[in-house]
């Protein structure tokens, strides 16, 4: 978000794209164009992208304060970016967009409390989840993808401090996301993310909006590890977590403007254990490897 000089002191949203093969070229700006020639490509803040390959095409979606998603087509041979089609549905921002690999379907959660699921073969919406149909009360401010055992689940969180995991059907149901379990977190979600331990089991990473972190073994979220806020980005949110370089490290970002790296060194309890008290002990299984703050 950024003021141009068509629009002087009102922030807009503005996108860029950078071909990391060659830096050197200038990068490519996302603009919605038009009659009245408008160069931005939202007309408020930018808060979620993705991107996905369709027919052999780059798409890329972006969602804004709004509620709106736009998408965009690249154009190889003129090295720019067209805005093809919005996606309407949400009342409210959009926090998070994510393409399904080998579907047809993007999932995009919102500030309104609801998530909808879009065919992007006729772009439109096929199923919106509301609490009504199990889904969030609060904000969703999170979507992370797993695969178990050839299934495909999405995991969801939000400031309802509930975690839900969905399982996705591609059988042609106009339903393809059923709730199939769900638990409550000690905190409000902000971001949620994957890692293994040193066995190659897996974790799920939920960062909550005090700047704590908590590790829960999948699929049976037992609690296994939390990190206190003073260890984590506190004071402020925890806003990212993505995996690392090997698959036991994972990267976290906060509201305070630091960036840490955490590798996990031990390993989950095992299956017959249950989980520990509040009080207890919880297992040592991470460390921080390295920091950086924001200038």
């Amino acid at each position: 978000e950024r003021t141009i000089e068509d629009f002087p002191g009102v922030p807009i949203g503005m996108i860029r794209a950078w071909n990391l093969t060659d830096p050197s070229q200038a990068p490519i700006k996302f603009e919605v164009g038009g009659a009245a020639g408008q160069r931005y490509a939202h007309k408020t803040a930018v808060t979620a992208l993705a991107t996905a390959d369709i027919g052999g095409q780059p798409v890329i979606f972006s969602g804004d304060n709004d509620g709106d998603i736009n998408v965009w087509t690249y154009d190889g041979s003129r090295r720019r970016v067209v805005l093809s089609n919005q996606l309407k549905g949400h009342v409210r921002g959009v926090r998070v967009l994510k393409f399904l690999p080998s579907t047809p379907l993007l999932v995009s959660a919102s500030d309104d409390s609801t998530m909808i699921i879009w065919d992007l073969r006729t772009q439109a919406p096929i199923q919106r989840i509301t609490s009504s149909s199990r889904g969030h009360t609060g904000k969703v401010t999170e979507l992370v993808l797993c695969v178990l055992r050839g299934e495909r689940f999405v995991i969801s969180g939000g400031t309802d401090r509930f975690i839900k995991v969905w399982r996705v059907t591609m059988d042609g149901s106009t339903t393809p996301f059923t709730n199939i379990f769900e638990v409550q977190h000690a905190n409000e979600i902000s971001c949620i993310g994957t890692v293994q331990d040193a066995a190659g089991n897996s974790l799920v990473v939920v960062g909550d909006l005090y700047g704590g972190i908590s590790m829960f073994k999948y699929p049976e979220f037992v609690l296994v590890n939390t990190i206190l806020p003073t260890d984590g980005h506190a004071p402020g949110a925890v806003r990212c977590i993505i995996e690392g370089i090997t698959p036991n490290e994972f990267f976290s970002s906060g509201q305070n403007g630091v960036v840490k790296v955490w590798r996990v060194s031990g390993r989950l309890p095992s299956a017959a254990a249950t989980a520990p008290a509040a009080s207890a002990p919880r297992c040592r299984t991470h460390t921080a490897v390295a920091s950086w703050s924001a200038a």
